[in-house]
């Protein structure tokens, strides 16, 4: 992501009335710590000590300040210059969310007056039916759907609207804090589910008006927020698209899209999502994982996901340890409460797992690293192989495991 940081001003004057010389010194020095050259390497002509320092002066660095791109929030925080609202503005490598050569019509731009006030997004404006792709590669993790279209609607609201302000809408986690929205979408037009990976490019639904909505147009909108599945208006980011060369898209204008998928996707060992992981030995783990029969991917219209970056269930980690093969199958136990899973169940039988005080498992609870470690490590005893910890590293035990760190001491597990 590309962070563009804007700061709220105040008022010259209210600046010198609140500037403190002190304070002033204190957090110059702060900067020179994070190698702020652009404002201070001429720093040296002014008499920061002195009483007799000139407005101007003041000024002058104030004016740098607020002008300069991509600065610390956290040294601005601390400048105490009068500003607020400190945070990421610009989210950078989406695509127009519509198909290559459409072109669609801008009829309220960010924190237009209608609908969008103090709110980043974007109305698209165009017919009932046109394609809306994901603007950027990334996981589902909301579709909310069964909204109506609404008929002869206008702004003054003289008809019965959809209840659900949203309408029908899809929400993409792209990995890195941002999320996308895509509001009023067209009655069962949505392609994809939660849990579905899906591609830049990917057709997601069709344009609709769902919702509050007062004609056809998608309502377009990145959250900077972390990855929550929701989102404030105080969240919402500006989005530099590629086909705009670094320009925001403006109300009353039309753009026209570039956005496709590839037609062949870069595969290694069948998954479509590992190419880019810049570490060839975790590359090689999957692949090895996958080689071995104890992780198959996730088949999305045809392409398969491994989603390295998601986090495994306490479930998901009991089936994968039973396709090590290396205890013999017991489920002659009485299962958990919760799940009767034979992959559970077997490692309960064997005496691998023992699960909560209330008799339950819990399978779909996200797993540490320290309960990840532990099955396998007490499979490989059961099975008189070598039981020492498969981590080389050793911290972090209570962060929830990865699919690829799993697929790691999966593998190790079954060279022992």
């Amino acid at each position: 992501m590309t962070a563009i940081y804007s700061c709220k001003l105040i008022s010259p004057s209210s600046l010198l009335q609140k500037f403190s010389i002190k304070k002033f010194n204190n957090n110059i020095a702060k900067a020179k710590l994070y190698n702020l050259d652009y404002l201070f390497k001429n720093t040296s002509r002014f008499n920061f000590h002195s009483l007799n320092f000139k407005k101007h002066h003041m000024l002058n660095i104030f004016n740098k300040i607020t002008t300069t791109l991509a600065l610390s929030a956290v040294i601005l925080g601390g400048l105490g210059l009068g500003f607020s609202g400190v945070k990421a503005e610009a989210a950078s490598g989406y695509k127009l969310p519509y198909p290559s050569g459409v072109t669609l019509y801008v009829v309220q731009g960010y924190n237009g007056n209608h609908s969008h006030l103090n709110t980043k997004a974007l109305d698209f404006s165009g017919s009932e039916g046109v394609k809306i792709l994901a603007s950027k590669s990334g996981k589902i993790v909301r579709v909310v759907s069964g909204g109506k279209n609404n008929l002869n609607c206008n702004y003054n609201g003289t008809c019965k609207r959809d209840n659900n302000f949203n309408g029908n809408y899809v929400v993409i986690d792209h990995g890195n804090g941002e999320i996308s929205w895509y509001l009023h979408l067209l009655p069962n037009s949505i392609k994809v589910s939660a849990g579905n990976s899906v591609l830049q490019g990917q057709e997601i639904a069709k344009l609709g008006n769902t919702g509050d909505s007062t004609g056809p147009h998608l309502d377009f909108r990145v959250c900077n927020n972390g990855g929550s599945s929701t989102c404030q208006t105080n969240q919402t980011t500006n989005v530099y698209f590629d086909e705009l060369s670094g320009s925001l898209a403006q109300q009353g204008k039309s753009y026209t899209s570039k956005n496709s998928t590839a037609s062949t996707p870069a595969t290694i060992c069948g998954f479509v999502d590992i190419a880019s992981i810049p570490d060839q030995s975790v590359k090689d783990a999957i692949c090895s994982a996958k080689n071995k029969g104890l992780f198959n991917g996730n088949t999305v219209n045809g392409l398969v996901y491994f989603r390295p970056n998601d986090q495994i269930t306490r479930g998901e980690i009991a089936i994968v340890a039973e396709r090590l093969n290396l205890i013999p199958k017991n489920t002659s136990c009485t299962p958990f409460k919760d799940t009767s899973d034979s992959s559970i169940t077997n490692l309960k039988c064997n005496g691998i797992v023992g699960g909560y005080k209330d008799g339950t498992f819990k399978p779909n609870n996200v797993a540490t690293r320290a309960e990840a470690d532990l099955i396998l490590t007490r499979i490989l005893a059961k099975a008189g192989r070598s039981n020492s910890t498969l981590f080389g590293d050793q911290t972090r035990p209570n962060d929830n495991i990865t699919r690829a760190e799993f697929a790691i001491i999966a593998v190790r597990a079954s060279l022992r």
